[in-house]
């Protein structure tokens, strides 16, 4: 607690003046100076913390893992730039942990880099083989770098990824978080191919998605949708009633 955390800090504080007296013969103070700035970031004092980091960067600058944890710290300060170039300069320490390109490449979507964010996030899966909440955050990924430049590579990568994720049967439906997890699979997946204009597609998981969400007038005001750019007017204004009448009740 941060009770805990103030007497931790004085011990800490006596230890430096010890270590900065004339008598000292440590070669490596930084893991001290280090730990203090971990102290302060749990405590939240984040300008505290940065100071703290910064100066043990210093002392050893070849201790990659303090560019990490000042990248994490710059982040949680909105200092992005700067959180970025220390990510990038941690890298040699982290070559071969998932972890830290993932939480690399959450930043740079964060900060609207995609293709760096889609270059860490598939090397998360190379490390780590394939985890679904990766698979979903790189599809986002690669879907918006096809809206914006319209390479079908990109638009069969999007699909590929979100298709990893495993349903249940129509069977299990159920009206729980699996259930609901399901159903907005499906409307995803379904608004991909929409967007698309593969609307006999999207058409098919949107009506998948109502089987596990039977309720959910955005489904069939988007199979509404479907119709009409199939210039199937009709049947689109049947679906558009009868997603006003779903949305009114609840």
């Amino acid at each position: 607690n941060h009770r805990d955390r103030q007497e931790i800090r004085k011990r800490l504080d006596g230890l430096q003046e010890e270590l900065d007296g004339e008598n000292c013969d440590l070669e490596d103070k930084s893991e001290l100076v280090y730990e203090q700035a971990l102290l302060w970031w749990d405590d939240g004092k984040l300008r505290e913390a940065l100071a703290c980091m910064e100066r043990a960067m210093e002392q050893n600058p070849q201790r990659l893992q303090y560019r990490m944890a000042c990248g994490e710290i710059c982040w949680e300060m909105r200092k992005y730039e700067k959180a970025l170039r220390e990510y990038e300069a941690a890298e040699a320490h982290f070559v071969n942990r998932a972890d830290f390109y993932y939480r690399r490449g959450m930043h740079y979507g964060a900060a609207g880099d995609i293709k760096a964010a889609i270059r860490d996030l598939e090397k998360t899966l190379e490390l780590q083989g394939e985890q679904w909440d990766v698979c979903e955050r790189l599809a986002d990924y690669y879907y918006r770098l096809y809206q914006k430049e319209y390479r079908k590579s990109d638009y069969a990568r999007a699909l590929q990824l979100i298709s990893r994720h495993q349903p249940a049967g129509k069977g299990d439906a159920g009206t729980g978080p699996e259930a609901e997890r399901d159903s907005q699979y499906f409307i995803r997946r379904g608004l991909m191919y929409m967007n698309a204009l593969e609307t006999e597609k999207a058409i098919r998981d949107f009506e998948k998605a109502e089987e596990f969400s039977p309720q959910n007038w955005a489904v069939r005001n988007y199979i509404g949708c479907c119709h009409k750019y199939n210039g199937e007017y009709e049947r689109a204004l049947e679906y558009f009633r009868q997603a006003i009448a779903c949305a009114g009740r609840k």
